[in-house]
């Protein structure tokens, strides 16, 4: 099967892959909409540097929480903007669009991201699971026997799997990422008396936040508002405060990737034994995070180069050679074959 584009848009990113061009880009899947206007104000970085400073009537979305589409409406726009762009990189004529997915999204969440896709003007769409995409772009050959188990932690959701054949041996993903952090610090800092944006709130964590040892008495500076007086207030966030919220995340990934390791068959579990795990996603940058699971799986962990680009990596890979991974698509559509 043959695709020009790829295309993965999650809970904090957007990226895509065009024929020939490999990587073509990569930005915040923000939009940023004004009530009673028909077409958003600004996509990507832009949108996201309005997140909180949007005047009355104005919002930042995000079209994708935790790999399902809250709002299809700007998911439509964000494809609409996406097939621009490569029409004007690459001067296609039909767009046959491969998007990456949640692994063990139900078929409705499905449906509603390759309606979307044909909504925008897509010739066919075609399915692939998001781990399977990231083990791709981590340079793991998923179509081999030998056992590839990948840990995958990003914004909206965590997820453990093993492949074999291009298949998914055993898997497991919890419907939530590194994002809840933020939201929980805002509330912890509010009960302080500071009221922080959820930008603030994500730059403290990636500063502070650590999965195995602490780092030292560190801090981070904030600039917020006083919750009594609604004044401009700074304020100090700790790394104590970070790391007690993100330890239960830390936590369950370990549960997730135990789970996956308990249930693997004996031959693969050899496998595993000696090639180990490898850690993709944005949350592969959590601090100590590959060692904390290699002490707690006892099999190595090593963490993937560029983790954050694993998915779209691997929608490169499958731009350029489909037949090759034809196995893994798990649904079509489209006005034409794809």
């Amino acid at each position: 099967m043959k695709y020009n584009i790829g295309i993965d848009i999650g809970t904090r990113n957007v990226r895509m892959a065009v024929e020939g061009y490999g990587i073509a880009f990569s930005a915040s899947s923000a939009v940023a909409v004004q009530k009673g206007e028909e077409m958003p104000i600004a996509f990507g970085d832009e949108a996201l540097a309005m997140l909180g400073r949007m005047y009355k009537g104005g919002s930042v979305e995000f079209p994708v929480a935790s790999g399902v589409c809250e709002d299809e409406e700007i998911l439509v726009k964000w494809f609409t903007a996406l097939f621009e762009r490569a029409r004007s990189i690459a001067r296609l004529r039909r767009i046959n669009v491969v998007l990456s997915i949640a692994p063990g999204l139900h078929k409705p969440h499905q449906y509603a991201f390759m309606q979307a896709a044909l909504d925008a003007g897509a010739d066919g769409v075609a399915l692939i699971r998001q781990d399977a995409l990231s083990a791709i772009g981590a340079g793991l050959d998923v179509m081999q026997p030998e056992g590839s188990f990948v840990i995958d932690v990003s914004a909206g959701s965590m997820s453990a799997s093993i492949f074999s054949y291009g298949r998914p041996v055993v898997s497991q993903r919890a419907m939530h990422g590194l994002k809840d952090v933020d939201s929980m610090l805002m509330q912890a800092m509010r009960a302080k008396g500071v009221r922080i944006g959820e930008r603030t709130a994500e730059m403290a964590k990636l500063a502070l936040a650590t999965a195995h040892e602490p780092r030292g008495e560190l801090n981070y500076t904030a600039a917020g508002f006083d919750t009594q007086t609604e004044l401009p207030k700074i304020a100090e966030i700790d790394a104590q405060t970070v790391n007690s919220l993100i330890e239960p995340c830390v936590r369950e990934i370990v549960s997730i990737a135990r789970g996956v390791l308990a249930q693997a068959p004996i031959e693969i579990a050899a496998d595993l034994a000696e090639k180990g795990a490898c850690l993709t996603g944005g949350g592969a940058a959590l601090f100590g995070l590959d060692r904390h699971l290699e002490e707690a799986l006892g099999i190595p962990v090593h963490t993937a180069e560029n983790a954050a680009q694993c998915v779209v990596r691997g929608l490169a890979e499958v731009v350029s050679d489909g037949a090759k991974f034809d196995r893994l698509v798990i649904e079509r559509a489209g006005r034409a074959e794809v």
